[in-house]
């Protein structure tokens, strides 16, 4: 099979070098005939599997193992936030490096090995100024992974005519896994056990990015360039915009729901109960999505998500009961699942094929970076003020608003789902 071919341009072949001018531009992927698509997309869950398995250990007893070593909680506030801080500045540059070099695989895989380098001091180090800088690097050599693993997963669905969905939800597969797994050695061998197991899930994690396969590119253009179009777009603009604004007022909801299911009679057991059945929830949708996702246009299924959120939220602070938030978390489905699936492929529509790394880098940046920092930020004080329940109503009161002033630009993105 010949491989495929570059359109023609008025100075010949779409990437070649002009004579006596030299110059790097974006790339455009080249998938390789000769490997199987299914082992890639083997590898492609894989990873998802084991980057997951990370955020589920160390998001589930990270903040227990810092507490542990007696720092006080301004100081467990400040190590915890030097992660989203990361994840709000890191993306777009990991993404633009991967779409300038042409080198996705590569660039994934230098992030993954550096980043289980840079976690391995947690090992042994135990002071507030060790652990900052080294959370902060670290959290900054990981961040390329989902932007990469994104764009990657959703041209395989494109090219393979498989669902986006049915490769991702490997991910909170993975997620599940790694909570409970670091659950179970933390009840064996004590708190101090974290770093060793969350450092394991790294190590494994590197090693899966070998197992995919590079994409063969070519240059075309110029980079900087491209990326300043890109960065003008104005649908890109409002739809980061809008992402900003819609989820910055629930940023900080996930760090006081344990605590308010406490304050409402629950316990410590429940509260894991409730995390993994919204987890639960968000692998369904995945598993029904290539039937669900075209039923709507991708806008309507970011609002109804933006909606559901609001709404799930707004249950948790009205009731003051455990179990509203166990009878809420089911809108988990539609309110990160459908939410993440319509982002990714608005954000994979509107971006060139030579940028889709940087614009999923920069969608990632303002979703779950920038929003959730700032919503963090906010939340302390408006607990103070509002109490943990008025935080929950005021917050679902603030993005259902949004959200609804948001929907007729979020109608645009009219291109419908094609089961990525």
């Amino acid at each position: 099979m010949l491989p495929t071919l570059a359109p023609r341009t008025r100075s010949g072949v779409l990437g070649a070098r002009p004579e006596g001018r030299t110059r790097r531009g974006p790339t455009i992927p080249l998938s390789p005939p000769d490997v199987s698509t299914r082992a890639q997309g083997n590898a492609l869950r894989a990873a998802f599997f084991l980057g997951y398995f990370f955020i589920g250990g160390f998001g589930a007893y990270g903040t227990l193992y810092v507490q542990q070593l007696g720092h006080g909680p301004s100081r467990v506030a400040a190590l915890m936030a030097s992660l989203p801080a990361m994840a709000a500045l890191a993306p777009p540059i990991w993404g633009a490096i991967a779409d300038w070099s042409g080198r996705t695989v590569g660039v994934l895989r230098a992030s993954h090995v550096l980043s289980a380098l840079c976690f391995a001091p947690l090992l042994w180090v135990d002071g507030f100024e060790a652990l900052l800088v080294a959370l902060a690097v670290f959290g900054f050599m990981r961040a390329a992974w989902v932007p990469i693993l994104d764009t990657m997963a959703l041209d395989e669905a494109h090219s393979g005519g498989k669902a986006y969905g049915l490769v991702r939800l490997w991910g909170s597969a993975g997620f599940i896994v790694g909570a409970l797994g670091t659950g179970l050695f933390v009840e064996r061998m004590g708190l101090g056990v974290v770093p060793a197991v969350c450092l394991v899930g790294l190590v494994l994690t590197a090693a899966s990015a070998f197992t995919i396969r590079p994409r063969r590119v070519m240059a075309t253009g110029s980079f900087l360039r491209d990326l300043g179009k890109l960065m003008r777009q104005r649908r890109l603009l409002g739809f980061l915009t809008v992402t900003f604004i819609v989820r910055t007022p629930m940023g900080g909801l996930f760090t006081f729901l344990p605590p308010l299911i406490l304050e409402n009679g629950g316990t410590p057991a429940f509260v894991s109960f409730v995390m993994t059945a919204g987890v639960v929830a968000e692998i369904l949708f995945f598993l029904v999505s290539p039937r669900l996702l075209p039923r709507l246009r991708p806008g309507r299924w970011l609002l109804a998500s933006f909606l559901a959120d609001a709404l799930r939220w707004g249950l948790i602070g009205l009731v003051a009961s455990p179990w509203a938030a166990l009878c809420a978390m089911p809108l988990h489905a539609l309110a990160f699942s459908a939410g993440h699936v319509s982002s990714v492929l608005i954000v994979r529509g509107v971006a060139p094929e030579s940028l889709r790394t940087s614009a999923q880098g920069l969608f990632i940046a303002t979703a779950y970076g920038t929003a959730m920092v700032v919503g963090n930020l906010a939340a302390g004080p408006l607990v103070e003020w509002l109490g943990m329940r008025g935080l929950f109503l005021s917050a679902a009161a603030c993005a259902a608003l949004a959200s609804l002033a948001a929907a007729p630009f979020l109608e645009r993105f009219d291109a419908a789902p094609s089961g990525d």
